[in-house]
């Protein structure tokens, strides 16, 4: 007699790295597939989440949706490729398998036979553990190899430095026109021109970024900051002090940065004075030199509506070093 055909989904996940594409999830579902036609299981839905690390369930957004799915009763099991591909975090693993069996919903591994019973406990606990321990070994290895690549001036990560190549041993070379640019940018701001004239002067020389792009005023402020100008090579907390050759002069480079101290950039956001969504009814009267209007931004009549979308913004801008100034209107400029 013929089983009867039961409803499952099929759950596929591969890391971030350079070696990992989308032909990872076509094996993995494949693979799955073909499980599934052994033990008479109808495949109604796959969940993939591509370029993530299966440490942290809550920003696999695949995964997650599979979840809230679950919930509703359109399958009874879920099957991914091993163990690992579920998560590597023992915890949350065991967690997110309570969640599907709440739910009445099993989960099988199609590369690895996890017999029923106190033994197949035991062995899915030994994989987990296992998943859990590579993940931890991989993380160990790379922070020693971060740190290895730092102490010998080695360029990690794909962008690099306006200013720099790199040689074919990924070190730091000095590229002298964009070098040049670097140290003209680094003395018109020390002598007092404003970040929107630099970039004017910019444009009109053609001169662009890294990308092909133009420059802007948080790129600006990003270069005037970044210390690998004066030989400082940062990756995490592992530092080298002499593996970039220096561009910027260190008297030049700190005249600048005691210049960036006295002007933060300030976004204001206003909201009219009847609203109730911030404690801030009185008027508030900001006094702005005019050096500094290049740094402000003034966001007025915020509604209620639009507050979420402002403290977004207001968000990003803090992590790139502004000041956020909330306010009621009426607002006067002095």
């Amino acid at each position: 007699m013929k089983k009867e055909l039961i409803n499952g989904v099929i759950y596929a996940r591969y890391s971030p790295g350079p070696n990992q594409t989308d032909q990872s999830i076509e094996g993995q579902v494949h693979d799955c597939e073909e499980y599934a036609r052994r033990n008479n299981i109808r495949i109604i839905k796959i969940y993939a989440d591509r370029h993530l690390s299966g440490k942290d369930s809550v920003h696999r957004n695949e995964f997650q949706q599979m979840l809230r799915d679950a919930e509703s009763q359109q399958f009874s099991t879920v099957i991914t490729w091993k163990i690992d591909r579920f998560g590597r975090n023992r915890e949350e693993i065991a967690l997110n398998k309570y969640r599907l069996r709440k739910s009445g919903v099993s989960v099988r591994y199609a590369l690895e036979n996890i017999p029923t019973g106190p033994e197949g406990i035991i062995l899915e606990s030994m994989l987990e553990g296992m998943a859990e321990y590579y993940s931890a070994e991989l993380a160990q290895k790379i922070r020693r190899g971060q740190r290895e690549s730092v102490a010998k001036g080695r360029i990690l990560g794909v962008k690099g430095t306006y200013g720099y190549k790199k040689d074919k041993d990924l070190h730091f070379v000095v590229d002298e026109p964009a070098a040049a640019v670097v140290r003209e940018i680094f003395q018109q701001y020390a002598d007092g021109m404003m970040q929107k004239d630099i970039i004017s002067l910019l444009n009109s020389k053609s001169i662009k970024k890294a990308d092909g792009r133009p420059f802007t005023p948080n790129a600006i402020r990003r270069l005037l900051s970044n210390r690998q100008y004066i030989g400082e090579y940062r990756y995490g907390d592992n530092v080298n002090m002499d593996a970039i050759p220096p561009i910027v002069p260190v008297e030049l480079f700190n005249t600048v940065q005691e210049r960036l101290r006295r002007h933060v950039p300030l976004l204001i956001i206003c909201f009219p004075a009847q609203s109730l969504v911030l404690n801030a009814v009185l008027p508030i009267r900001v006094k702005v030199a005019p050096e500094s209007m290049e740094n402000v931004i003034i966001i007025i009549n915020v509604t209620e509506k639009r507050i979420t979308k402002r403290y977004a913004i207001a968000r990003t801008f803090q992590k790139r070093g502004w000041k956020i100034l909330w306010c009621s209107i009426p607002l006067r400029m002095s």
